[in-house]
């Protein structure tokens, strides 16, 4: 499919129907098309990755916990 001229239709009301007709020139490659899916794979990844950190963040931060209980724990003893 030639993306270059696309031809796009302005419909008009009920009562006219006679259409308006205008040339779309493709700017870019289709390379650098990014396509709803590309996006969404983008997001995708990225939340998965902000999850990997929010738990490494919950695994040092539990761990952190732990020794300061037992470190009051020893206080008290």
């Amino acid at each position: 499919m030639d993306i270059d001229k696309l031809t796009i239709r302005d419909d008009q009301p009920l009562a006219n129907s006679t259409t308006i007709t205008r040339e779309v020139r493709s700017e870019s490659s289709d390379e650098d098309t990014i396509t709803m899916f590309d996006v969404a794979n983008r997001i995708e990844l990225a939340l998965k990755e902000l999850e990997s950190k929010f738990q490494d963040t919950d695994r040092q931060f539990e761990t952190s916990l732990s020794a300061l209980e037992d470190k009051i724990s020893h206080w008290n003893e």
